[in-house]
């Protein structure tokens, strides 16, 4: 019998019988791999296989198909908490709408079918776009280049496409973010006009996150590379250097960024209104940015 699992882990474990005819499958053999238990038909033209992703049967159990921050979050962009399962259709009543879905349709030149569960990347980041607040769609445009799933010219292409809506994400993005809680600590600056340069090169020291005016450095830690104990002697080996050669440094934790970025950023504000970003010395090269 057929083997569908490779297919199945390829597309979160729900397929459509377009997929199926495509490998091909008829109906009989269809009903072969129901009988087994390798299909489970969640709707009409919609299957699942035996470990489908949760959110995916959701969205085609309510009528559609997964979109926008949650499909990205499968793709392996870096997605901030409590966007809910985005789920996205040809026509608004098709979803059966419950508590804990929000609806999406893509209309005009970005209109798509839904033809697989779960949306591409580019597609799901077409209705981030047009559906979510700018600063939202910055923070996962920002990690999808990071990661390598799509490219700055997707980016461009989708924030085009999305009009003026895109070209506020387009002018917050930044290619160079290497995590979603850096993002989001360079848009809290941007927000309170604070300016800034990213990635800048201090002598021996490296790489820093954040130097503002010339000496105050923000350094963020995501929560998959400061976590070990070799890291977290590497950042401060990295602090006292910086503190040794006159520069003062904040750094902030993921828990940080993700639960408390208003109220730790005060400790930012207080020492930007003291003056002291601009005391001691000016160095590395960087993206400057209001």
């Amino acid at each position: 019998m057929l083997d569908l699992t490779p297919l199945f882990a390829a597309n979160f474990g729900v397929l459509s019988n377009a997929q199926l005819r495509a490998v091909p499958l008829d109906k009989v053999e269809v009903r072969q791999l129901t009988r087994s238990g390798q299909l489970t038909q969640l709707r009409r033209g919609w299957w699942s296989g035996t470990d489908p992703h949760a959110d995916v049967v959701s969205a085609v159990k309510a009528g559609g198909v997964l979109t926008g921050p949650s499909a990205l979050k499968l793709h392996g962009a870096w997605t901030p908490e409590g966007l809910g399962v985005n789920v996205r259709a040809a026509r608004d009543d098709r979803i059966k709408v419950t508590t804990d879905l929000t609806t999406h349709r893509l209309r005009g030149e970005a209109a798509r079918p839904c033809d697989t569960a779960c949306d591409s990347a580019l597609v799901a980041l077409f209705v981030t776009m047009l559906d979510f607040p700018a600063d939202t769609a910055t923070v996962l445009a920002d990690s999808l280049v990071q990661q390598g799933i799509l490219s700055e010219a997707q980016i461009e292409r989708a924030a085009l496409l999305t009009g003026p809506r895109g070209q506020e994400v387009l002018a917050r993005f930044d290619a160079s973010a290497e995590s979603g809680t850096e993002t989001l600590v360079r848009l809290w600056l941007r927000s309170h006009h604070i300016r800034y340069r990213t990635q800048v090169e201090i002598g021996e020291v490296g790489r820093v996150d954040f130097l503002v005016g010339k000496s105050l450095i923000i350094e963020v830690d995501s929560k998959s590379h400061h976590t070990s104990e070799e890291a977290y002697q590497n950042d401060r080996t990295r602090d006292l250097a910086l503190t040794s050669l006159g520069y003062r440094v904040i750094r902030v934790t993921y828990e940080d960024v993700v639960s408390r970025l208003d109220e730790v950023g005060q400790s930012i504000l207080s020492l930007v209104r003291d003056g002291v970003h601009r005391r001691g010395p000016s160095s590395g090269e960087g993206t400057e940015a209001a």
